[in-house]
């Protein structure tokens, strides 16, 4: 059986309560930036994460070829990291 000290439960304490806020920054800096997307590239991201497609399938409703597709994303991706870094550098400043 473990014992903790105070000190230590405090400690635990104190750090999970600042990645929850950090994560709580993190997305709602995702959250504004994904306001900020074009359309096309937004329904891109609905079709691969809330409907879990694969880019064969994505591609085919969007009528676009697997490579764009795979391209396509990979830039909203990398998009969307600047953009929260961006926002969450502007916030601490």
């Amino acid at each position: 059986h473990l014992v903790f000290s105070e000190d230590l439960l405090q400690r635990l304490g104190e750090a999970i309560a600042e990645q929850a806020i950090e994560r709580t920054d993190r997305r709602e800096a995702l959250e504004h930036c994904l306001d900020g997307l074009p359309e096309r590239s937004r329904r891109l991201l609905d079709l691969r994460y809330v409907d879990e497609l694969p880019a064969v399938d994505i591609a085919q409703s969007v009528d676009s070829t697997v490579g764009s597709v795979r391209v396509l994303l990979t830039r909203i991706r990398k998009s969307l990291g600047e953009c929260v870094q961006r926002r969450i550098a502007v916030e601490e400043a």
